[in-house]
């Protein structure tokens, strides 16, 4: 073979050849690569690259990462993939944002439409109050609820609500579904409360002295006893004159101190053994956390009072009955009940 052949030639059609060092300098100059240096990619060098690569993504499939990868190898196979990852990254995550959109927003739309079910499945229970059957399927859609994104509105609570009040006073069944509704109701007033400023635990010199009194479901109790046997946390939020103040008072033991000072008083019930009772008492700007509440027909004046979290469990009686239909009615209940 002539001496004049490029040596990239020589090289391509040859082996390598350890070189003895008395073999002729020709042949070392001539027939050995020369090592050179590594050189960055010049322009040249990166649009041969990019044009690769907009071959490659013409592929469907795994076959834009697979044919490329088989295209390539070592470190070259590395930077024509990060190349890839860089020129698409940003299609894919418009396309991983979008999807994710709108499969929220289906998830909602499929939200609302359980939610329009439910209330209209209880609204045909409601058409038949009386009726075990409806009596049942009603505390199976409450329970449904409860479990829920998406809240029974409360018009339906109020408008069904009515129907079984109406039907309690002659089927006993109907009482357990607006007890059930009331409770429901409470568990959705979080988002109706009133706005709590300066926020602070009740002290002993608040200017309050604030009895709570635990009852059970057949007689009252004696009022709590403080430290860690209370049954619940008292907090104070808000300042008002004593005129408008907020107020927790019992008819039969009045307190020694006027009702002063705050805006609301938040009594955040600690122990669900144990019933809060609602007899006897005079309840003015108050929100109530987390109790079993029983009432059993005694003296009851509420003003402005929230229910929050709660579950009601008591007998039915006429007083009782109408503070069912209010609690169905708001979330802030105004009720009262003088004998």
């Amino acid at each position: 073979m002539p001496f004049e052949l490029s040596r990239r030639v020589i090289l391509k059609n040859s082996v390598a050849l350890d070189v003895c060092p008395m073999q002729h300098p020709l042949i070392t100059e001539r027939f050995l690569p020369a090592t050179e240096p590594e050189m960055a990619l010049n322009n040249t060098d990166k649009a041969w690259i990019t044009l690769e690569i907009q071959n490659a993504l013409k592929r469907k499939g795994w076959g834009k990462l697979t044919g490329f990868v088989k295209d390539w190898s070592g470190t070259s196979a590395a930077v024509g993939i990060l190349i890839f990852l860089i020129t698409q990254w940003g299609a894919y995550t418009e396309f991983k944002t979008r999807t994710g959109d709108r499969l929220d927003t289906i998830e909602k739309q499929i939200g609302t439409i359980q939610g329009d079910i439910r209330a209209l499945r209880l609204s045909q229970s409601a058409a038949t109050p009386s009726s075990s059957q409806s009596i049942e399927e009603a505390k199976r859609i409450v329970n449904e609820a409860k479990t829920s994104k998406v809240p029974i509105p409360v018009e339906t609570i109020e408008r069904t609500g009515k129907e079984f009040v109406e039907a309690a006073k002659h089927t006993a069944g109907a009482w357990e579904v607006v007890l059930e509704l009331a409770s429901y109701r409470s568990d959705i007033n979080a988002g109706n409360l009133p706005s709590l400023s300066r926020l602070r635990k009740a002290p002993q010199d608040s200017g309050y002295d604030i009895i709570v009194r635990i009852q059970d479901a057949t007689k009252p109790g004696p009022p709590s006893v403080t430290g860690k046997d209370a049954p619940a946390e008292v907090w104070l939020a808000g300042d008002a004159p004593a005129e408008t103040s907020a107020k927790v008072e019992y008819f039969d033991n009045p307190p020694q101190r006027g009702s002063t000072h705050a805006q609301y008083i938040l009594i955040d019930w600690l122990r669900p053994e144990i019933n809060f009772g609602l007899d006897n008492i005079y309840l003015k700007n108050v929100i109530i956390k987390n109790a079993v509440v029983v009432y059993l027909g005694g003296p009851i004046k509420l003003e402005n009072v929230y229910f929050v979290n709660c579950t009601f469990k008591y007998g039915l009686t006429p007083p009782g009955l109408n503070l069912g239909s209010q609690l169905l009615a708001s979330a802030s209940v105004t009720f009262s009940n003088p004998s």
